[in-house]
């Protein structure tokens, strides 16, 4: 018997699965966060005194705040709803997303949500049983020295590998944009050589550990899952009831790679053919550069969830060319939906190169292009590669994912199973 401890400042992806594993396994855990929907407790019992118009409304947003099946008893939330209502307004009101950068925003509230869990772990946990925390890249850094302290053990999850900055960087200034940060933040890196061990999502985050000089055996590969009951492939598919659809689901950032594609799908030219981008503009500088190939693409700026279904369902092809990604939930779904995917090596995916579709260089706009026309011109072969794709997701579904997150657990707590000096790879347990 062990406990497990959660921490994360609000919901990224799908962090709710972490503790909810945990839940179902019948083991103790707590997870430490900020705003968690509780609809009985204040001040979210207090919705219910707001004019009936606005109730609904507020309500939809909080329930994305919660997962069901978790148990609210195993949540504490640090401060509420508190924090983030105070920093929000500066991520979506313009004059101030001016006066602040929002990387400065994100930074400051991960290191307050840390500085706070450190201080509940020093002082508010008592570990009867063995225990271990588990936190997430960039809000950790406190929590690793207080958990050492205590003689518990400390995992950190690295969503986005440090070295994202100096490669974004390198292509904004191939772009004449301005540079943003350049180098790898100093805590990140700092997170990486204190925690007992890290999980890496994806190949490409654990190469970079390697580099770093982490241990093998303190590097443990555990891929994100997906949810392949909502994610699945049409059922009956009628041909050329629509034009080869390819479809891009993201934010529409340099980061993301969105205008390698754009200019990958402009010289391709390709006839009874569309290109389809589900997500917001997360940054005024890539708008020039949608507006230069507007009428190449059409843009889908927020979809609901049955609509994000839909419109996995109804396309053809999968591309994401990222620059750099930890891992990659829409890759993912992708795979669930059935579809063979087109994606950078840096991508973050468990995509297999000539199975589930293709794996290209990163930056590489010609490779992009061969293999976007291959599959256009191979039904047969896009067909193949999604009912592979498909098995792969079954694979990587959040109920596998629940056995390899405690196998994880126990290797750090119990020292099994043995890792013979090399890197965990638990994606194919």
């Amino acid at each position: 018997m062990y406990k497990v401890l959660v921490s994360h400042p609000a919901k990224q992806g799908n962090v709710y699965q972490r503790p909810l594993a945990v839940q179902q396994s019948g083991l103790p855990v707590c997870f430490l966060t900020g705003l968690y929907y509780k609809p009985d407790e204040f001040p979210y019992s207090m919705v219910k005194w707001l004019p009936e118009s606005k109730q609904a409304t507020i309500i939809k947003i909080l329930n994305k705040r919660r997962l069901t099946e978790l148990n609210p008893q195993v949540v504490t939330s640090l401060y509420g709803p508190w924090l983030e209502l105070a920093v929000r307004p500066f991520l979506y009101v313009p004059w101030l997303e001016l006066a602040v950068k929002p990387y400065t925003v994100y930074r400051t509230w991960n290191a307050i949500h840390d500085k706070l869990a450190a201080r509940w772990l020093s002082h508010s946990y008592n570990p009867e049983i063995p225990t271990i925390i588990h936190g997430f890249q960039g809000s950790f850094l406190r929590t690793i020295r207080a958990a050492k302290r205590r003689g518990i053990p400390t995992l950190l999850e690295i969503t986005l590998p440090p070295c994202a900055n100096p490669i974004v960087s390198e292509e904004r200034r191939r772009l004449g944009l301005k540079l943003g940060a350049k180098q790898p933040w100093p805590e990140d890196l700092q997170e990486i050589q204190e925690a007992d061990y890290i999980m890496a999502q994806s190949w490409f985050t654990i190469n970079y550990l390697l580099e770093q000089g982490k241990a093998p055996d303190r590097i443990i590969h555990l891929p994100m899952g997906v949810d392949i009951r909502k994610f699945s492939p049409q059922p009956s598919k009628v041909a050329d009831e629509h034009p080869f659809r390819v479809l891009f689901v993201g934010q529409l950032s340099i980061r993301k790679g969105l205008h390698l594609l754009l200019e990958a799908w402009k010289q391709l030219s390709l006839p009874n053919a569309e290109l389809i981008l589900v997500g917001q503009v997360t940054n005024k500088e890539i708008e020039p550069i949608l507006q230069a190939y507007k009428g190449l693409y059409t843009q889908l700026d927020f979809v609901s969830n049955e609509k994000l279904v839909e419109t996995f369902q109804t396309s053809d092809l999968f591309v994401f060319p990222s620059l750099a990604e930890g891992g990659c939930s829409v890759v993912n779904e992708a795979l669930a939906s059935g579809l063979p995917c087109v994606i950078s090596k840096n991508a973050g995916s468990s995509v297999q190169d000539s199975v589930e579709g293709y794996v290209v260089p990163v930056g590489n706009i010609e490779a992009m292009k061969n293999r976007i026309l291959y599959l256009y011109q191979n039904p047969q072969l896009r067909e193949e590669m999604g009912r592979a794709a498909r098995k792969k997701a079954e694979h990587l579904s959040w109920d596998t994912f629940q056995p390899r997150l405690l196998s994880m657990y126990e290797y750090i707590l119990y020292n099994r199973p043995e890792s013979n000096g090399e890197v965990l790879n638990l994606e194919f347990l």
